[in-house]
């Protein structure tokens, strides 16, 4: 259920699952098993069973505090949930703003290269072959524009459950053991950092 989830605190890379000889689950650096070109110089190494103890010890954490102070931490979520959103958004908006001025001066470089096809500066041959892999990065482009709209569009008209979540932790608050579904349905806005050893 971790899995995808933990990186390496020294190379940024995912961690790998494995499964020892004497069954013990554990995650480790994949950099560091490099053998001769080692890309991490420390086994960033953390036991499943340990992992599972730190994050069951958080909701549980979490969980009672929500129950405690519910209106304190309906507030709470609901401004990291906002500050998370806006961050994201300007992101994107960011991103949005770099492509279409991309995609502006492809415009302006396509209608160069036409004027000096035209005038003889350039072969035919050159001005189709320029003009063909302008063409698909104009293409890409467009299309990764068209998908941030698309994200920025759901991500304005997104409002955070707060009551959703609480009834979700209210559920979990005897949780006893970690599954994939207890994770999926305590999805949110607080992540926390788990020490990696």
């Amino acid at each position: 259920m971790f899995s995808g989830l933990l990186v390496c605190s020294d190379c940024g890379r995912v961690l790998h699952y494995h499964l020892s000889d004497r069954n013990i689950r554990y995650f480790n650096c994949p950099g560091y098993n490099q053998g001769k070109r080692k890309e991490c110089f420390n086994t960033h190494y953390v036991r499943v069973d340990f992992l599972e103890q730190v994050v069951l010890a958080e909701i549980r954490r979490l969980t009672r505090f929500a129950c405690q102070y519910e209106d304190e931490f309906v507030k709470v979520v609901s401004e990291l949930s906002k500050q998370a959103m806006q961050s994201q958004i300007a992101a994107h908006q960011s991103e949005v703003r770099t492509l279409t001025a991309r995609d502006k001066e492809l415009d302006r470089i396509f209608e160069r290269l036409y004027e000096d096809n035209l005038s003889g500066k350039i072969t035919d041959e050159r001005f189709r072959r320029m003009s063909v892999n302008y063409d698909n990065e104009q293409k890409e482009l467009r299309e990764r524009l068209s998908r941030l709209n698309n994200i920025l569009d759901e991500l304005s008209g997104k409002v955070l459950s707060t009551e959703k979540f609480i009834e979700a932790v209210r559920k979990y608050t005897r949780v006893k053991k970690l599954t994939p579904r207890t994770g999926d349905n305590l999805k949110g806005p607080i992540t926390y950092e788990i020490p990696v050893l």
